[in-house]
């Protein structure tokens, strides 16, 4: 049996090895407080300012670091679907940071780069399409800006 996933949004700061031929950039291991197993990793492209929001994982724990680029990442805590309190965070190299969502957590992104940015999502369940919930970008209540 598995360790218990936390029901909150956690950011870490993984370790970062500088190097002068290019930084070494860790992102999760076993050890990690924050690793509740391993299936499949993949990239997200978002555009400059394209939205990619609304959806939840009903098992998936998600594991987000950007590998190029800036985004927004806009997500809440809530467990329901009348959400009107939200948490922002941008995310890009500097400082570098690994958030991990767990299941039941909408969340959406922006990109705020001028050429895409590029997000890496390690996840311990591999996608299935009844796992996750969408909803439309009007549906909650929250400015992009």
């Amino acid at each position: 049996m598995g360790k218990e996933v936390n029901k909150t949004v956690s950011i870490s700061e993984p370790k970062l090895i500088e190097n002068d031929l290019g930084d070494i950039r860790h992102i999760i291991d076993e050890s990690s407080e924050d690793f509740y197993g391993f299936e499949e990793a993949y990239f997200s492209h978002i555009k400059f300012s394209a939205i990619k929001a609304w959806k939840r994982h009903k098992v998936m724990t998600s594991n987000i670091v950007v590998a190029y680029g800036k985004v927004k990442l806009v997500y809440s805590n809530f467990m329901d679907d009348k959400i009107d309190n939200f948490s922002e965070i941008v995310l890009s190299d500097s400082p570098y940071q690994r958030i991990t969502i767990p299941p039941m957590c909408w969340f959406g992104f922006k990109g705020l780069s001028k050429n895409e940015a590029i997000i890496l999502n390690i996840s311990n369940f591999k996608h299935m399409p009844h796992e996750v919930e969408r909803k439309d970008i009007e549906e909650f209540k929250y400015n992009w800006g």
